[in-house]
């Protein structure tokens, strides 16, 4: 939460002393890759709503609105598995009219030999 906040921060080293040494030779820092990545992850952390499990508004309206969008949601999402269920039904039927198949072949190979 907000108290390790402080602990999180002083576990990183400040990055300015290591350009400023880097400019003082006359080179040009170069931008460190995870050091950007960090700082994305705390832009998007900052920028992220947090869910407090109350509504924002008390407008009926809007939770109507919300209430709606999810059960599209879930319906969109059923939809989907039911059609993943369809297409798994007849790849097993397929599959146990190619094993049907199989099997009476190699009985009539067994009985021919």
């Amino acid at each position: 939460g907000a108290d390790c906040l402080p602990a999180c921060q002083s576990l990183t080293l400040p990055p300015e002393p290591c350009r400023a040494a880097a400019m003082a030779e006359g080179q040009m820092p170069e931008e460190d890759p995870f050091e950007q990545y960090l700082s994305q992850d705390q832009t998007a952390a900052a920028a992220a709503p947090v869910y407090t499990g109350e509504p924002t508004t008390h407008d009926a309206n809007d939770q109507l609105r919300l209430l709606v969008a999810c059960a599209h949601r879930q319906e969109q999402l059923l939809g989907k598995v039911c059609s993943v269920l369809m297409g798994l039904d007849e790849k097993m039927s397929r599959l146990v009219n190619a094993q049907e198949s199989l099997e009476a072949r190699m009985e009539q190979l067994a009985a021919n030999a």
